[in-house]
């Protein structure tokens, strides 16, 4: 499959990671890895799960600014088109009838009312996708019975899964003292499934306040300014709702990250390498006593990883050297 592929960084045989010290070995699963076993992960297959009729895949679909949201949906969140969100803050006026506020009709209810609908399908997003997302995630199973990487998973080692499965203990028989399901895990119900955009989302600036009513849009009266202001105090109530909490989540594993010191190999299996999960990759960095001479080992599934790749080698500072390839199949 390498070939007339030019690699960004040079390849070995996955059997070449078996010769690793499991001790001093560290595994990252991503959902390349639960795909890679036949388990309907996507967020394609989630979206299938909503189904057409759904109120939330309606409202992520019509106001998320994507050309395809479903491709990456953590950091697809922080897209809101909240300029058209706003846009409808006249219509809800004469929707709500809201009367200006020098009026003696004048209804606060009805203000707020009117600001509310406006946001209703960010405040849909909010309210509705953690639980829909538990519900997807419970429903998955493993529907392919090889073992791909039995040849280099050792249960003597360590392993940071993102996913919220445990196909790594059922597939595999990893210890599940050995498991760190960093966002969670599924059979913890009550415990959140961490999902999210990145910290500090593009769009989440344009959401200030003090700024909306210079986009060029006319707005009728001084309540139609208040009220399109109000209307966006919700939307920042969105950014923070739908942001991954990583920075929480490494305060609250402050313990686990300081054992990762004396680690020398880390392989990242099925792992998008996403900026939204740069923290915790810059954490493990941080806490390991001889950081520039850790052997990263890679996999990749098709040329279009590569630029993710070369993008998180110079973000960490790791060496072009300490870096080889595996080819995911």
């Amino acid at each position: 499959m390498t070939d007339n592929i030019d690699l960004p960084f040079k390849q070995i045989e996955k059997a070449e990671i078996y010769a690793i010290k499991p001790n001093r070995l560290l595994f990252i699963i991503g959902n390349g890895f639960d795909l890679m076993h036949g388990v309907p992960s996507s967020y394609y297959n989630f979206r299938d799960f909503l189904g057409r009729n759904n109120g939330l895949r309606n409202a992520l679909e019509t106001y998320i600014k994507r050309d395809d949201l479903w491709a990456d949906l953590e950091e697809s969140l922080a897209h809101l088109d909240d300029e058209t969100m706003l846009g409808t803050t006249n219509d809800m006026m004469d929707i709500f009838d809201v009367k200006e506020q020098y009026d003696d009709d004048f209804s606060a209810a009805e203000f707020f009312m009117a600001a509310e609908a406006a946001i209703g399908p960010a405040q849909t997003i909010m309210s509705e996708l953690p639980g829909e997302f538990r519900k997807w995630i419970s429903t998955l199973k493993s529907f392919n019975s090889a073992k791909p990487l039995a040849d280099i998973l050792t249960k003597q080692s360590r392993f940071i899964n993102f996913n919220y499965t445990e196909f790594l203990e059922i597939i595999y028989e990893i210890p599940q003292n050995n498991i760190w399901y960093i966002h969670g895990d599924r059979r913890e119900n009550n415990k959140e499934l961490i999902l999210g955009h990145a910290p500090g989302a593009q769009f989440e600036n344009q959401t200030d306040p003090n700024k909306m009513n210079s986009k060029g849009m006319s707005v009728k009266n001084q309540t139609a300014y208040d009220l399109r202001e109000t209307a966006g105090y919700g939307l920042i109530d969105y950014y923070d709702a739908t942001t991954k909490k990583s920075t929480d989540v490494i305060k609250d594993n402050k313990d686990k990250f300081e054992t990762f010191t004396k680690i020398e190999n880390i392989v990242v299996i099925g792992h998008s390498l996403s900026e939204v999960d740069y923290l915790y990759f810059k954490e493990i960095i941080k806490h390991n006593y001889r950081a520039v001479d850790i052997n990263w080992y890679i996999s990749w599934y098709n040329s279009e990883d590569f630029e993710r790749i070369e993008q998180f080698v110079t973000e960490m500072g790791i060496l072009s050297s300490k870096v080889r390839l595996l080819e995911h199949n």
